[in-house]
Formats: structure tokens, C-alpha cells, sequence
């Protein structure tokens, strides 16, 4: 959506009624927060949970970044890079969606959550002392530019402009890495201390049984809501209804034939304890089977009283 908006409105073409309302970037209208909310689906998961994603999906980009940072930490001088053809600038084109997850895996710091402009560009650059100095134990420092802005000192130990090599390298070589591996994201949050708090490793079994704990509610939710009861009263209406069938005994055959049948209890399987074997008494029969028989149709309005014995 927000490429849409941007496109219509920046090519001067005519926008929704609805839409049609932006004056500014400041402003509050329904354009710009139309334009914030679909950013926020993509900004949102480089920010959360320690730049994991962020992390995990820049490690391939920080290798080819990382690299020639590291050539100049085998030389001394320009000279040294010019005979070891070190080069002196290296170029990356990326998209938006490319600088964002990689200012973000930089630290919550580093970048604004704001979503790319257009034709930005973001600055590493390493620099090589002369002279010792006890800001930078390894002679190499680094600066850090977002669209002109320098971000140097909004990294983790950095406070100026410049800062150590080392302290980049540090920081993103932990999870750079060609082929992506979660562990590496994981040690690089672990030896992260700028929030001072461990993190804690959820275990698979753990994670299948609150996923298992999840998939039993919300049926059970999506049960009730649809049906307007819960799904326990059904089963006990059922072991109410069936509940002798548990026991071996089914339902016997119509009354009529069991009058007419002079011996009863011949039936296979089936036997009326208060008739006598070859009593053909119709009258006994009828009242021993109401006593002692379930109905062989179902009966919902006399289900938690007597039977009815037609």
C-alpha cells in the first residue's frame, strides 16, 4: 500500500477522496497514517526482539560489508592498501528494505524506526592512526553515517564521532555469516549487555505443549461461539443416552413381537429376568420390560426421568 500512495501522490496523480488530504509529513492526516501503519508491519519486525530477524538476515550483507574493514586492518598506511590492492571505496546498491534491517542490526539505538527516503545512503567508514592513542587500542577506528547524520556514538561503547574498529567487529561478527545460522544470533544477543538481562532459551517440548495448550482453547472457544454451549455438555448428553450400552445390553426388539413370541427369552442374547421362561403373559411382560428396559427409540423430553413405553 505505501508504495501505491507514494508513487500516485509524488507523480501527481489523483488520489482516493478519502486520501486526499496530505499537506505535509508532519501533518495528521488519513494519508499519512495510512502510509505509517503499513510501514510499521515491515519496520516493526527489525526492531523486535533484539534485532533477531534483522540480525539474522543481514549476516550474508555484513560479510561482503565486513570484509574490506578487515584488509585494512593488515596495513599501516594508504601505501600499504595500494600494494596489497586493497580497495578504497566499495559500493553496495540495496533497497530501502535492505538499509533498514541493517541500521537496526546495529542496535535499538542506531536507527529512528523510520522507513528509508529515497536515494539514502549509509556510510561506513574506517580510518587508519598515524599516532597511539588510548581511545583506540587497535590504531583503527570507524565512522558511522546515516544520510549525512553521523550514528558513531549511538552504538554500544562509542561516544564520538570516531570509535575502535574493533568495536564494530565485535559487535557484528557474531552473527555475520553466509550461511544464515540461528545459533549466531542467538550468542550475539547472549554477549549483548547493553540491557544488562539474559536471555532465556525456550525448549522445543516446551514450545509443543503451549502450542498443543493453545489448539485445545481456542476450538473449545470456537465451539462455543458457534454453537452457543460448551463441548462437554454434548458428551455427557451422549453417556447419558448411551450409557447402559456400555455395560453389553442393547436395545431389545418391538413390544409387539415380543408379545407375540411365546418364549420371550429365545432371543439370542437377550433375556427378561422378572418373566418366567414360557410365560406368555402380555400384560407382566409390558410392565417387567418398563421397569427394566431402555426405550428403543430415543426419548429427549423424558431423557432424565422415567421411559415412556409405547
Amino acid at each position: 500500500m505505501l508504495d501505491c500512495l507514494m508513487t500516485t501522490i509524488c507523480t501527481d496523480r489523483i488520489l482516493p477522496d478519502i486520501l486526499d488530504d496530505f499537506s505535509d509529513d508532519n501533518d495528521n492526516s488519513i494519508f499519512n497514517r495510512a502510509g505509517d501503519f503499513d510501514a510499521h508491519s515491515y519496520t516493526f519486525p527489525y526492531m523486535y526482539n533484539e534485532s533477531r530477524y534483522a540480525r539474522l538476515a543481514m549476516g550474508p550483507m555484513w560479510v561482503e560489508i565486513l570484509d574490506p574493514l578487515k584488509q585494512t586492518m593488515s596495513v599501516e598506511d594508504l601505501d600499504g592498501m595500494t600494494e596489497k590492492q586493497i580497495p578504497r571505496l566499495t559500493l553496495f546498491s540495496a533497497h530501502d528494505t535492505t538499509i533498514m534491517p541493517l541500521l537496526a542490526s546495529l542496535g535499538r539505538q542506531v536507527w529512528d524506526g523510520k522507513w528509508t527516503p529515497y536515494a539514502s545512503m549509509l556510510v561506513v567508514e574506517s580510518h587508519i592512526l598515524t599516532t597511539p592513542h588510548n581511545d583506540f587500542p587497535s590504531n583503527y577506528a570507524f565512522r558511522l553515517l546515516y544520510n549525512g547524520q553521523v550514528l558513531t556514538s549511538k552504538i554500544e561503547n562509542c561516544s564520538g564521532d570516531l570509535c575502535d574498529l574493533k568495536v564494530l567487529l565485535d559487535l557484528i561478527e557474531p552473527f555475520a555469516r553466509l550461511n544464515r545460522d540461528c545459533d549466531s544470533i542467538e550468542s550475539s544477543i547472549m554477549t549483548n549487555t547493553s540491557s544488562g538481562q539474559s536471555v532465556a532459551a525456550v525448549s522445543l517440548p516446551v514450545m509443543l505443549v503451549y502450542t498443543f495448550l493453545c489448539c485445545i482453547l481456542s476450538s473449545v472457544v470456537t465451539f462455543f461461539f458457534t454453537t452457543g454451549r460448551l463441548p462437554l455438555c454434548n458428551i455427557r448428553k451422549l453417556l447419558k443416552k448411551h450409557g447402559k450400552a456400555a455395560y453389553g445390553t442393547f436395545s431389545p426388539p418391538s413390544l409387539s413381537a415380543q408379545a407375540e413370541s411365546p418364549n420371550p427369552s429365545g432371543i439370542e442374547g437377550f433375556q427378561i429376568e422378572s418373566v418366567k421362561r414360557g410365560q406368555n403373559d402380555e400384560t407382566k411382560l409390558q410392565e417387567s420390560t418398563h421397569e427394566t428396559l431402555p426405550s428403543s427409540r430415543p426419548d429427549c423430553a423424558n431423557e432424565h426421568g422415567s421411559r415412556e413405553v409405547l
